[in-house]
């Protein structure tokens, strides 16, 4: 067994590793106790972004690996399996991400300020 083999198996054995298959018949590998990273903590990044009007940072890995999954609605089976009832903070609208792969921002935020300013108009 090589290395790369033996690091692979170590993953499938951590119950804390996650495998996502991936079309392009690659497999990404990640751990749950970083999930809060790509959900929470980048959409927090995000949302003030937005709301400041700025760049956004680059998209975590993660998100793509969920765009292109195989299956995607196993991905989030298998990292978030709650995310239907309870879905995770998300920088993206979770049901384009899932549905059809595509990464559209959430402009919570922007969207927020833009019904204060009117409130404010008014």
């Amino acid at each position: 067994m090589g290395r790369v083999d033996r690091m692979v198996a170590r993953l499938d054995e951590d119950p804390d590793s996650y495998s996502i298959p991936q079309k392009d018949d690659t497999v990404f590998h990640g751990y749950r106790r970083e999930l809060y990273k790509s959900f929470f903590l980048f959409w927090l990044t995000c949302t003030t972004a937005d709301a400041g009007g700025e760049e956004r940072p680059a998209t975590p890995p993660l998100m793509h690996a969920i765009a292109n999954a195989v299956d995607r609605e196993q991905a989030m089976d298998t990292i978030w399996p709650e995310w239907r009832s309870s879905p995770p903070k998300c920088a993206f609208q979770l049901e384009a991400l899932v549905q059809d792969g595509e990464l559209i921002p959430d402009m919570w935020a922007a969207g927020m300020l833009d019904e204060l300013e009117d409130e404010d108009e008014d």
